[in-house]
């Protein structure tokens, strides 16, 4: 189990993943990948989708090519300042 928290750079739902999105945080450390699964992100939605920052808690995943993802559990909004906002793509 892992947490993990940031500003939202990105968005995504590609119609090749399906329903999977994924979302990169960033903070001064750098960036990490999470991946949202299409029940969680239903049942998380409002949260993940309208908040320019996450507090996100799940589990680790290690890709065959040694990446370190981060697979959402669930959510909770942070505060950021007004001006920040994520990129957004379907």
């Amino acid at each position: 189990l892992v947490r993990v928290a940031g500003l939202v750079t990105h968005r995504q739902s590609p119609r090749t993943a399906g329903g999977i999105t994924f979302i990169t945080l960033e903070d001064e450390a750098g960036s990490s990948n999470v991946i949202v699964y299409h029940a969680v992100w239903q049942q998380w939605r409002n949260i993940a989708r309208g908040s320019p920052a996450l507090l996100v808690t799940g589990s680790l995943e290690r890709s065959p090519e040694g990446l370190l993802n981060v697979i959402a559990g669930s959510f909770e909004p942070l505060p950021a300042p007004a001006a920040v906002s994520s990129r957004d793509f379907r």
